[in-house]
């Protein structure tokens, strides 16, 4: 039978390897179940088909087998009460395999099925729900090293047009690369992404490839922090929304072209995690 490892993490804990946790449970894959692409429509009475709206991607399903293996029946038993402690939790656990290292699932675990082969084997098939709906990159974009990449990531080149991939920058003008599958969008799909600037000026933000930016009204400091995180602005930690235009950022897949304008001695950083169908 194929014999893989799975990882498991709960909030704030360490991250640990089932069989290392419990010798008698061994992982035999993920299975990865694909995207719920979800249309919003319309019917108008008297009319043929429907109108269309969009679509957007719901939640997901990924599926994993364990293997169980009793010194008895009542070890056995033991067993299966060990596996609901080590996945069951009330905040999203995140789980992934050897095969993709750096990329996993935040997900809750759903009721699992056992398969009973004797007195002391079985098999449980575990589904978990994605809520996300994707795939993720282990660590943020300002965090990922060399190491940290693999096959399916979408990484390209460093000697691409427009130079090193990087996510921190020193001038008013820089390219950033989305290695996502999709667009990350905070203000339409929630998506995680905090931009940290600090500069001398009333800087605005714009990405020229999306033609998204954000506005700051006020003059601020090269000592002052200001975070765009999502949708929502802060100065030194302080909400500051008020004294910015609104704005929001996106990032299309692929490299962006960004200009920091109005703004002298910049410093700026992109934090996001990549995200995969």
């Amino acid at each position: 039978m194929p014999i893989e490892k799975l990882y498991v993490k709960k909030d704030g804990e360490n991250e640990f390897e089932i069989n290392d946790v419990i010798s008698g449970i061994t992982a035999m894959g993920i299975t990865k179940v694909a995207p719920q692409l979800t249309p919003t429509v319309k019917q108008l009475v008297g009319t043929d088909g429907e109108i269309t709206y969009g679509a957007f991607y719901g939640p997901s399903t990924v599926k994993a087998k364990v293997y169980l293996h009793g010194k008895d029946v009542y070890d056995y038993k033991l067993l299966v009460s060990e596996l609901y402690r080590l996945l069951y939790s009330k905040k999203p656990i995140r789980i992934h395999d050897e095969v993709e290292p750096n990329i996993c699932y935040y997900c809750f675990v759903k009721p699992m099925t056992f398969t009973t082969i004797n007195f002391t084997d079985g098999t449980a098939e575990i589904e978990f729900t994605v809520p996300s709906g994707f795939r993720q990159s282990i660590k943020n974009s300002d965090e990922l090293t060399g190491t940290d990449y693999q096959f399916g990531m979408n990484e390209t080149n460093n000697d691409d047009l427009h130079g090193e991939i990087k996510y921190e920058f020193n001038s008013g003008t820089f390219w950033v690369y989305n290695d996502s599958d999709i667009m990350i969008d905070p203000y339409r799909n929630r998506h995680e992404l905090t931009i940290t600037l600090k500069c001398d000026g009333k800087p605005t933000i714009k990405n020229d490839t999306t033609d998204t930016s954000i506005t700051i009204n006020q003059n601020i400091k090269n000592t002052d922090t200001f975070m765009l995180k999502g949708v929502d602005s802060f100065l030194n930690n302080d909400a500051w929304g008020i004294n910015t235009d609104m704005g929001y950022i996106t990032l299309a897949p692929g490299w962006n072209k960004f200009e920091v304008s109005g703004a002298s001695n910049v410093d700026i950083k992109f934090s996001f995690p990549f995200l995969y169908l």
